[in-house]
């Protein structure tokens, strides 16, 4: 067989096409279960891991499978991945629903789309043709470069899918997406809704695919392989992280071993595969044979090929394509070595890179990594992206220290810093076009560390010159104390050897002296004692036979007293015996008596509080089902029904509940009923868009300003739950809003960096504050001093407005990521690099000050912080959790862990004081708004009622209602107190 149909056959890392779809078997059914799907929901999104085989499934399999039915002729088109503008493609899209001819759907999809296949075009023309469009690898053609803001992209998607959707449409759009992509578009919101109702999980290859597929590639070379080495090779496949590259790689290069055996009768076996390491090892065995053979200059060079070639996201690896001239510039590496690494590599031999196919390696040629499979297979490659993300860090935090020394805010480096730094430069020698990929300020950062360098050496040039002169004043004086010691030495030697034979002699006579008058005071002592031992003995005689007559006379009355008292103890234990026996039995027989009239009261009681009990849970059981009961009614629109069940399961609760707490159920039917009285008297607001920022006035009828996600302002007065207009102009690029502490004035933020004041009476701005930044991303009313501020955050910092003198203080940089004030203003809580810390605020000469007082390490993916209370904090998660800290002894300790939402976003948080408790309200992209007892975690109750994520909400203090927003574009007034609620069921119900 040609080396051509060996290379069409087996593919090694390259992906299948509708060229070698013959080659292309095993995944039959995927390709049957996508047909049946895309016929049904006209778009399909194709989601899988990466390098799991989706594109080859669509151009190997779909495609030509589509391609071949008899029912029906196909136009397949792919997608072009270089449109700039997305609004021509929409315009275009929205022309085609208008002008449903066959010459409109050629002229737009021939400017838009690229045609897959040449004889593609023949078939749409055809009044009958389905018209396929196929976006390989969404996140990566759309979404990754960010060309356009969320909001644009899901106005595109929402058209797309409203074309693709529309009645008797032939249009059907086929997208593929890797699995780890999911969690970087939860912000594209029409999209995810899309992908939900049209979801095809890839599966991967099993058994039985994976044998027709080994069988069916070398049957094609009309070769034979034992089907134990299939399942050998089967089993080996599934421990990698991308099995199928890595199974077309050993496949390829097991046929290459075999071919060089000589014996092409024999069928392949297992001791072919075992010659290129199995699968386990084959990768990085060729890669090795490969290195190991180059020079240590070739070796470096390799390794800095091989690294450019790799990008970095978010702790995942991504291939790059770069051309010939770019990679000389990265790795700084001689033009010769280079191309003989790459024509190496990229040739059949080893068939590591990807290149074009020319003999020679040119200038423009475009060089990639064949599979992200290497980056895992190569043990060796693996260190190599290792020290790149050390390399890239040290180089960043070099460009940020240069960045801070030329603004003034730090001074040259020095060790051990420098040294680090130094030891880095000197062995990666990084170039400038290396440098770019991270910073672009390499030329500033290197100055900065030859800057650092220099002066390290002028100090330690000055300390060696200092040091030089300090030793040799040091010598002076050591050699002249020197001289004097010794002299002083040689005097007090001398001087102590004669008195110390003086000393001697004078010892020597006073000790003989003492010994002299010691033995004639010992020769009296003796004396003595000898004449007091004799009287002693004499009295002692006297003594002891005194002592025996007298001790046999008390020994004899002592034995008489002990028989007396004998007698008369056993007499008292008999009548003792006698007595305790009489009184135990008088007890017993009281005990019995008393026993049996006690039991016989406490049966019946204990029977009556049973009853009363079982009838108590019963009647809470029957209130739960009437709650669920009622909501059933309101669903099928029998209104009065279900208000009266939902009235009288929380009538019969609350009258059976001795533990005074709303049950969930019992609290959404009333408040479901009350929605239901809500919509009749139309005082929900439906705005034209989603609804990101939602700020009231605490009074009986308050004012409510939103901010939609054009970022225009709209307010609202809400008079008996009624909203009305109040501003008929156009307020926009408006990032947040706050009233004034009078309620007369809208205090409004923008993001070109201004304050505008907004009077509500007159509908005229008043006056504007320049706060010399770029954005103001949004404010915050507090008290500082007793004094009304507004807590001004931006990208590089926070300022205070001080709302009475109308001064705005100096900025006060921060690199934060989320950032609150209490409402006494003395308290600044923020999140930086996945750490709380805890602040105390005062202002001096118009200064911000800001003294750290506590700090603590919490995870990652914080959405929203708040004061909840003066020693009592909370930081939201996008998983849907949330923490309490509480400071006790000088820490921030965690308190709670609440985990009442799904498992997504949370937008909002406070506490409120509702009917003496303590609640903690949430609202979440789940749909939901929660409120918590602080006291009692278990005691939960959640509104239902938005279509979409509720973004936000705020909370009348006055009146404790609750206004929420949502991306469904709807703001609702929601009654948090179960009286309130009741009080208007039972008014509208005409009981009141």
């Amino acid at each position: 067989m040609s080396k051509r149909d060996i290379n069409s056959t087996l593919l090694c890392f390259e992906t299948y096409g509708f060229s070698n779809n013959n080659n292309f078997v095993g995944r039959e059914q995927q390709i049957n279960d996508i047909i049946l799907k895309l016929e049904k929901e006209n778009f399909i999104s194709c989601i899988g891991p990466a390098e799991s085989g989706k594109t080859s499934l669509i151009n190997a399999g779909l495609i030509p499978t589509l391609q071949n039915s008899t029912h029906n002729k196909w136009c397949f088109y792919n997608c072009n991945k270089d449109i700039n503008s997305l609004n021509e493609l929409l315009k275009s899209l929205d022309r085609l629903t208008k002008n449903d001819t066959n010459q409109e759907v050629v002229g737009i999809i021939q400017k838009f789309l690229v045609p897959k296949y040449k004889d593609s075009l023949t078939f749409i023309k055809n009044k009958n043709a389905k018209h396929l469009i196929i976006i390989d690898d969404f996140y990566c053609s759309f979404i990754k470069n960010k060309k356009h803001s969320p909001e644009k992209f899901n106005e595109f998607v929402s058209a797309i899918n409203s074309i693709i959707r529309s009645k008797n449409s032939r249009i059907y759009l086929l997208t593929t997406f890797q699995d780890s992509h999911i969690s970087k578009i939860i912000q594209y919101n029409e999209f995810i809704k899309c992908i939900n109702n049209s979801l095809y999980l890839l599966p991967p290859l099993n058994k039985e695919q994976t044998y027709i597929f080994i069988k069916t590639c070398f049957n094609e070379l009309n070769v034979s392989i034992s089907d134990k080495l299939i399942k050998v090779i089967d089993h080996d496949i599934t421990h990698h992280k991308y099995p199928l590259p890595v199974l077309q790689y050993t496949l390829y290069f097991l046929y290459k071993s075999w071919i060089k055996q000589g014996d092409k009768n024999a069928p392949i076996q297992l001791v072919d595969y075992k010659n290129i390491g199995s699968s386990t090892s084959v990768i990085n065995t060729n890669a090795e044979h490969a290195f190991n053979v180059y020079t240590d200059e070739e070796k470096r060079a390799c390794c800095k090929l091989f690294k450019s070639l790799i990008k970095i996201e978010e702790k995942e690896y991504a291939l790059k394509k770069l051309s010939f001239t770019e990679i000389r510039g990265i790795t700084g590496s001689s033009e010769t070595i280079l191309k003989k690494i790459i024509s190496e590599l990229s040739s059949s031999n080893y068939k590591l890179l990807d290149r074009t196919d020319n003999e020679e390696v040119l200038e423009h040629d475009v060089i990639s990594l064949s599979s992200l499979s290497i980056t895992v297979e190569w043990k060796r490659l693996e260190l190599w992206i290792h020290e790149e993300i050390e390399s890239s860090e040290t180089y960043i935090k070099l460009c940020k220290a240069a960045s801070l020394y030329q603004n003034g805010d730090r001074d040259l480096m020095k060790n051990p810093d420098l040294e680090v730094v130094l030891s880095w430069f000197n062995k990666e020698r990084p170039t400038e076009d290396w440098g770019k990929k991270y910073d672009r300020s390499y030329k500033r950062a290197i100055n900065f560390l030859q800057e650092s360098h220099k002066a390290y050496k002028q100090r330690k040039k000055f300390k060696e010159v200092s040091q030089a002169r300090r030793i040799k004043k040091n010598k002076q004086i050591i050699t002249l104390t020197s001289i004097g010691f010794f002299i002083c030495l040689f005097l007090g030697i001398y001087s102590w050897i004669e008195r110390q034979s003086a000393i001697k002699f004078s010892q020597e006579l006073i000790v003989s002296n003492k010994k002299a008058k010691e033995k004639a005071i010992e020769a009296n002592e003796a004396k003595e004692k000898t004449l007091i031992s004799i009287e002693k003995e004499k009295k002692a005689s006297e003594l002891a036979k005194a002592s025996q007559k007298k001790a046999l006379k008390n020994a004899q009355i002592a034995n008489t007293e002990k028989q007396k008292a004998l007698i008369l103890k056993e007499k008292a234990e008999a009548n003792a015996k006698k007595a305790q026996r009489a009184e135990k039995k008088a007890k017993e027989s009281a005990i019995r008596e008393k026993a049996y009239a006690v039991s016989e009261s406490k049966a019946k009681e204990v029977s009556l509080l049973n009853e009363q009990e079982a009838q108590r849970l019963k009647n809470m059981t029957t209130a739960i089902n009437l709650a669920f009961e009622a909501e059933k009614k309101l669903d099928q629109g029998e209104k009065e029904l279900g208000i009266d069940l939902a009235l009288k399961a929380y009538n019969i609760y609350k009258d059976n509940d001795s533990t005074k707490t709303l049950n969930n159920q019992i609290f959404q039917a009333i408040n479901r009923a009350y929605l239901e009285v809500v919509e009749d008297k139309k005082v929900s607001y439906k705005h034209d868009m989603g609804i990101k920022n939602v700020k009231i006035t605490n009074s009986i009828n308050p004012l409510v300003a939103l901010v939609d996600y054009e970022d225009k302002l709209t307010l609202l007065s809400s008079k008996n739950g009624i909203f009305k207009k109040e501003i008929k102009s156009e307020i926009k690029n408006v990032s947040d809003v706050s009233f004034s502490n009078s309620k007369d004035e809208l205090i409004i933020s923008t993001y070109n960096g201004y304050l505008r004041f907004f009077n509500i009476q007159n509908s005229k701005f008043t006056r504007e504050v320049n706060t010399y930044n770029n954005q103001i991303n949004s404010i915050e009313y507090t008290k500082v001093e007793s004094n009304p501020h507004l807590l001004l955050k931006h990208n590089s910092g926070i300022q205070l407005y001080n709302l009475v003198i109308n001064k705005l203080s100096s900025n006060k940089k921060m690199n934060y990521e989320q950032i609150t004030i209490n409402k006494t203003g003395n308290k600044i809580l923020s999140i930086e690099s996945d750490t709380l810390k805890l602040y105390q605020l005062s202002i001096s000469k118009n200064t911000i000050q800001l003294n750290l007082k506590y700090q603590r390490k919490i995870n990652k993916g914080v959405s929203k912080i708040k004061i909840l209370e003066d020693n009592l904090f909370a930081a939201c998660y996008s998983n849907g959790l949330v923490e309490i800290y509480a400071l006790v002894e000088n820490q921030l300790n965690l308190k709670e862990s609440i985990l009442n939402h799904k498992k997504v976003r949370i937008s909002n948080i406070e506490l409120c004081n509702i009917n003496n408790k303590k609640m903690l309200i949430t609202s979440s992209f789940d749909n939901t708004i929660n409120l918590t007892n602080l006291n009692n975690i278990k005691e939960t109750i959640t509104l239902i009622g938005h279509n979409s994520w509720v973004t936000g909400f705020s909370v009348n203090k006055v009146t404790n209602q609750l206004y929420s927003i949502s991306q469904d574009a709807s703001v609702k007034n929601w009654l948090i107190e179960e009286k309130d609620i009741i009080t208007e069921l039972k008014y509208f119900k005409g009981y009141e």
